[in-house]
């Protein structure tokens, strides 16, 4: 599986676009040698429908989980194929299980595309590109959907990365609410005031659901790096991850809550589903700045 390196000399990245449209490792350069940014995935990776716990991955056209595999949308429930590792609901959308073409590269950048016919994954057609580019310590990520189908569409995306850490990383931003959890972390369609100025993500591991994150978040990695993620608006919803007892945390930028199709469809607000008519499209753009601490 080859592996297509880009880059300058604060930031190398590669890529996997068999592997998911995956980046497999990012590592900042400075005086010291390399450190990296991401946990970075391996010469033998897992393969679907498994993946492996690093590098990063776009979510598309969904964020985290649709409840019991079944999204209503337009009055019409649709099946969708569970995933298995979270039987009976889907997970992170199909894009990150499928092999990405490359459409552009340059010594900077890469340009990944992806397209998808209607199926038990996903009853709607699209197509899909993931731009990045490296400047100076960022690396920019700028996502593009565009439905295919021949009617509506639900649409979500966003960016799923694992940083590597060491500590109890505090996480600063301003989020506006936190979504309330069943025991299986879906979202009820309840929310709370999130906790101001950030959070703090320590060894006990869980999951947590923000609304209205303002676009910048910012953390130290524990591992020498201070890291500024930014989103453009689309990606109004942040998912934050922290297993029980491994380091990595995962900040994950998203357009819609998990599960906000349905809670939606049921008159739940502020969810940031989107619907895109035939031909339609919509984009964001991400930022992630990397320096040392």
């Amino acid at each position: 599986m080859e592996r297509l390196e880009f880059g300058n000399r604060h930031l190398r990245a590669e890529a996997l676009p068999e592997l998911g449209g995956r980046l497999a490792r990012l590592q900042y350069r400075a005086g010291d040698g390399a450190h990296d940014v991401l946990v970075p995935i391996g010469a033998d990776p897992a393969l679907p429908p498994s993946w492996p716990k690093g590098g990063a991955y776009p979510l598309i056209p969904y964020s985290n989980r649709i409840a019991d595999a079944q999204v209503l949308h337009a009055g019409k429930t649709h099946a969708l194929a569970p995933h298995p590792d979270a039987k009976p609901h889907t997970l992170h959308g199909h894009t990150q299980l499928r092999p990405w073409g490359v459409t552009a590269r340059s010594d900077s950048g890469l340009t990944l595309a992806i397209e998808h016919a209607d199926d038990a994954q996903w009853p709607w057609a699209f197509a899909a590109t993931q731009r990045f580019w490296i400047d100076e310590a960022t690396l920019h990520i700028a996502i593009e959907f565009r439905n295919q189908a021949a009617g509506d569409a639900p649409v979500g995306m966003g960016w799923h990365p694992y940083f590597a850490i060491s500590g109890d990383p505090a996480v600063v931003m301003n989020a506006k609410t936190e979504w309330l959890q069943d025991d299986v972390n879906l979202p009820t369609g309840e929310t709370t005031a999130a906790p101001q100025g950030g959070l703090t993500l320590d060894r006990s591991g869980g999951t947590r659901y923000l609304g209205g994150w303002g676009g910048t978040a910012k953390f130290e990695t524990g591992l020498g790096l201070g890291l500024t993620l930014r989103a453009d608006k689309i990606f109004g919803q942040m998912v934050v991850h922290r297993p029980r007892n491994i380091d990595y945390l995962c900040l994950e930028p998203v357009s819609h809550v998990a599960n906000g199709f349905n809670l939606a469809a049921k008159g739940w607000r502020e969810t940031g589903t989107i619907s895109l008519k035939p031909g339609e499209s919509v984009a964001g753009q991400l930022a992630l700045t990397v320096e040392s601490k």
